[in-house]
């Protein structure tokens, strides 16, 4: 099974610490995240094998956090443990621990359950 790689936004106009929902079109085992300059946070994985109509809804539970220790300032890929509270989902969403003052995207590698 080969990686495939995703782009997804925290659009401050949406929300300034959760970006919007990433659907991979079927339940993936995510492998990395390239986080980008940001303001320094720390960065935290919210999950959903599925939503309703509304994406922000409360189905999204977090499966990951403080990824980068609290001090993370962005221009790095966290690698991430293959264990299975991070397997088997379809939706992500990422959020970081401090309020953002720009748009950021998050580059989200993963393979196909």
């Amino acid at each position: 099974m080969g990686v495939v790689i995703r782009d997804v936004m925290l659009d401050i106009s949406e929300d300034d610490d959760l970006s919007l929902a990433l659907d991979f079109g079927k339940p993936v085992r995510l492998l990395w995240i390239y986080v980008p300059d940001i303001d320094s946070a720390d960065v935290d994985i919210h999950a959903s094998i599925s939503v309703e109509e509304n994406p922000a809804s409360d189905t999204f539970k977090l499966v990951k956090e403080d990824l980068l220790g609290g001090a993370g300032t962005g221009d790095e890929i966290v690698n991430l443990n293959l264990e299975d509270d991070i397997a088997g989902f379809r939706y992500f969403k990422i959020g970081t621990s401090q309020s953002q003052s720009a748009d950021r995207v998050f580059r989200v590698g993963a393979t196909y359950c």
